[in-house]
């Protein structure tokens, strides 16, 4: 914390991790190479601009918004920021780019799967609880 505010944050879903096929050999180097969950660039663009940027670091930027320390406008620009400043550091940017620049992610609409009594874990097609989500950091441009 800085002045009230959080300057960073460790990410942990109950959902379990998931890697890249390009981790194998650091996954081998922490005598991990059995990692079970190696996602395909489509699971990555799917799930982590949902788990990690909508329903964690939204909710944070959201809370201190309500909380008037900052206008939530200038709290997305500074996601938006930080986040292109991680892709200029990073070798592989897929992901970076895709929720810096892609007008829309595919999101899971927790909300619409309640209505429609959908249980995520047993349905046949987990796809169709997904929908197009208008990218809110296309709007913060920096």
């Amino acid at each position: 914390m800085l002045g009230d505010l959080p300057v960073g944050f460790i990410y942990r879903d109950c959902q379990g991790s998931a890697f890249m096929p390009h981790a194998t050999e650091w996954l081998d180097t922490i005598d991990e190479a059995q990692a079970e969950n190696i996602f395909t660039r489509e699971q990555l663009l799917r799930y982590f601009p949902y788990y990690l940027l909508v329903n964690s670091t939204f909710a944070v930027t959201a809370a201190l918004g309500a909380a008037g320390l900052d206008s939530e406008a200038n709290l997305m620009a500074r996601v938006r920021t930080l986040l292109a400043e991680v892709r200029d550091q990073v070798t592989h940017k897929t992901c970076l780019n895709y929720v810096l620049e892609s007008p829309y992610w595919n999101v899971k609409g927790n909300f619409f799967c309640y209505l429609n009594d959908h249980n995520e874990n047993t349905i046949v097609d987990p796809s169709v609880i997904y929908f197009d989500f208008a990218n809110p950091l296309q709007a913060q441009e920096v």
